[in-house]
């Protein structure tokens, strides 16, 4: 009979939640990619009017450049680590920045001063690269929303995490259709077969 699962052994089981946010932090390189995505979509049209496709043209080479540059992009793009700072944690931090009055007045349900929390929590639960609050503030005030928003809900999912155990639904798509083709193929290959012994 199994040893009965006891507190401890539970408590040791326990892990902080880790969520990587990859951000692409410039923005020269962004519009240096548009720059060749129109290149591309003129050497296209180029080629297309002197019917010149099949011996070449332009296109290729402008596609490779696109492509090339893209794994330039990705090469720049700076990884924010984030591990969850456990429940009593992040309740402490809530305590500390509490909502405005005013605030409140436009969000009754708000929980948190959206102006000094996110920059806060960002500080504290960032592995890497680690951080102070103020550096935190700095980089909250210098990146743009969409890259700010990266960064701040990966800090959120690693401090408040996902209730469901994870599970790919194409992972299981993928496998239900090749059972589905397996039995097919199998009720294919082995119909009741004629004699020729006849």
């Amino acid at each position: 009979m199994p040893a009965e699962t006891t507190i401890d052994d539970i408590l040791s089981e326990i892990t902080a939640r880790t969520i990587t946010a990859r951000v692409l932090l410039r923005q020269d390189l962004v519009e240096r990619h548009a720059e060749l995505v129109a290149a591309l979509q003129t050497a296209i049209t180029a080629d297309a009017r002197e019917a010149s496709m099949e011996g070449g043209g332009a296109a290729p080479a402008a596609a490779q450049a696109v492509v090339d540059f893209e794994a330039e992009i990705d090469h720049a793009m700076r990884d924010f680590v984030f591990k969850g700072i456990g429940k009593r944690g992040w309740s402490d931090l809530l305590k500390q920045h509490p909502p405005t009055k005013e605030q409140l007045k436009l969000q009754p349900r708000l929980d948190h001063n959206p102006e000094t929390f996110p920059a806060v929590a960002v500080a504290k639960s960032c592995l890497s690269p680690a951080m102070t609050v103020e550096q935190a503030r700095q980089l909250e005030e210098r990146l743009d929303l969409t890259q700010w928003s990266q960064i701040w809900q990966a800090c959120l999912s690693a401090n408040i995490g996902d209730p469901t155990a994870p599970k790919s639904s194409v992972a299981g798509g993928i496998l239900r259709a090749s059972a589905a083709f397996a039995t097919t193929a199998a009720s294919e290959a082995s119909p009741d077969q004629f004699s020729l012994d006849g």
